[in-house]
């Protein structure tokens, strides 16, 4: 089977988010400050554009779209810990570790939340550090703390 891959980009509220597909799997979500390369629309790429204008109008909690991870085993025990996080509710670095049955790790808990490649399909914005605190560069900040209002209703 040849390799089918797609681009597409949907402006959120908090700007452009790129969407990208490789046989027939959101393999990157993430945002970008422009359109870099031209939109490749798919079935697939059609269908995250609609989930994700409902996730943003409030009419989806959750995402039903395949998607694939890339990283360690680790990396991915914690990715697949992210998405069992409920829409609307935060989990500190500590409670993923314990999820994955790995309580000492919340430092690589955090290294892995940060090479997060699908940050709404595996909602890593939903990750804290212990005190509640979020973490990451200014912008991720500023994001995080709107996905998290946004998903508590306060936005």
């Amino acid at each position: 089977m040849k390799n089918k891959t797609g681009i597409g980009y949907f402006l959120s509220p908090l700007g452009f988010i790129k969407i990208t597909e490789k046989n027939n799997k959101i393999f990157s979500l993430k945002f970008v400050i422009f359109e870099d390369e031209k939109e490749s629309i798919t079935p697939l790429i059609l269908k995250a554009k609609q989930e994700l204008s409902e996730y943003f109008n409030k009419e989806r909690k959750y995402f039903d779209l395949p998607f694939t991870v890339s990283g360690t085993e680790f990396q991915k025990k914690v990715y697949n810990a992210l998405t069992k996080i409920p829409y609307g509710k935060t989990r500190s670095y500590n409670d993923v570790a314990v999820m994955i049955n790995s309580a000492k790790a919340s430092r690589a808990v955090g290294s892995a939340n940060n090479k997060n490649n699908l940050f709404l399909l595996v909602p890593c914005h939903r990750v804290t550090r212990k005190n509640g605190a979020l973490s990451g560069t200014k912008e991720w900040v500023k994001m995080q703390k709107w996905l998290i209002e946004f998903e508590k209703g306060n936005v």
